[in-house]
């Protein structure tokens, strides 16, 4: 998984997260090898 935030002021950030998963030797119903997500987002503190 990599990540990345931003800080936009002091108490609002910025963030993505992205995952790829790679299956070897599972047993999988869908038959995929490889799964993909992504995350983006923004945090505010009150």
């Amino acid at each position: 998984m990599t990540a990345a935030h931003y800080a936009l002021s002091k108490r609002t950030n910025l963030y993505l997260e992205v995952d790829l998963t790679k299956h070897r030797g599972a047993l999988l119903s869908a038959g995929k090898h490889k799964t993909k997500a992504a995350s983006v987002g923004i945090n505010h503190l009150f």
